[in-house]
């Protein structure tokens, strides 16, 4: 719930960037190539790793990337809770694929197999669906753990 609900970050309306030469005015600099980032969307200008959401129609700080799962984007804020979020839910992946393997492979006598409505199949229904997920999951977990130990975001990858 809390990775849902947590904002991940926003940009302060207020934020002006650190210029070394206060003479010249942000405009110019920015027209002369200079490393100020300034979002059109929401007429402000924003820091270094922060991205507009076309989404949440906002720039977020250190954005990762919107979440069509959580239905929020992961950012400078939410990014612990989310990588805890997607930790446990593989972690619960792979203990109900083990729950149906073992459940497939032991309780059920194998002379009670014949029926349609047998309950080896649905195990093995339900097992096949879990296994995409854990993988799923597996591949989403290493994939940000190799995002953190490079300092990388999606985005910027």
């Amino acid at each position: 719930g809390l990775v849902v609900t947590r904002d991940p970050g926003r940009v302060p309306p207020a934020f002006v960037p650190d210029v070394e030469d206060a003479e010249t005015p942000l405009h110019e600099i920015k027209r002369k190539g200079g490393d100020l980032r300034y979002c059109q969307k929401c007429s402000h200008y924003k820091p270094p790793r922060a991205h507009h959401c076309r989404v949440c129609k906002r720039c977020i700080l250190k954005m990762d990337h919107h979440c069509i799962w959580i239905n929020n984007c992961v950012g400078h804020e939410n990014y612990k809770i989310f990588l805890v979020f997607v930790l446990y839910a593989a972690t619960a992946s792979f203990y109900s694929l083990a729950l149906m393997i073992g459940g497939a492979l032991h309780s059920v006598p194998k002379d009670e197999q014949s029926g349609i409505d047998s309950p080896r199949k649905s195990l093995v229904i339900c097992g096949v669906f879990v296994c995409v997920m854990t993988l799923a999951l597996s591949i989403l977990l290493v994939w940000h753990v190799y995002l953190i130990l490079h300092n990388k975001t999606t985005i910027e990858v």
